[in-house]
């Protein structure tokens, strides 16, 4: 998993649906309503489908940061884990 920022990605070009890319070929395309909910899944193998996909999803891929990397922007403020007060710090994951 990796994160990107939207500040980061603003010139990379990219699919207006959410997707999953398989073997650089298959496509499956998540259509979303406008409350974020799945409305279709189309399932494609079109060429021209499927290489703006992989496009994209190799840019973002070396622009963005590896999740063991990824620094919120307020790391620096955080406490201690053992320091923190918080509701649920009883639940360990």
């Amino acid at each position: 998993m990796r994160w990107l920022s939207r500040r980061k990605a603003t010139d990379i070009a990219l699919p207006g649906n959410d997707f999953w890319l398989f073997d650089s070929r298959v496509v499956l395309v998540n259509h979303l309503d406008g409350e974020g909910g799945n409305v279709e899944l189309e399932l494609s193998e079109a060429p021209d489908l499927a290489k703006p996909c992989e496009a994209a999803f190799e840019a973002v891929w070396q622009r963005a940061t590896p999740h063991a990397a990824r620094r919120t922007p307020h790391a620096a403020r955080r406490t201690p884990h053992a320091a923190r007060r918080t509701p649920h710090a009883e639940f360990r994951l």
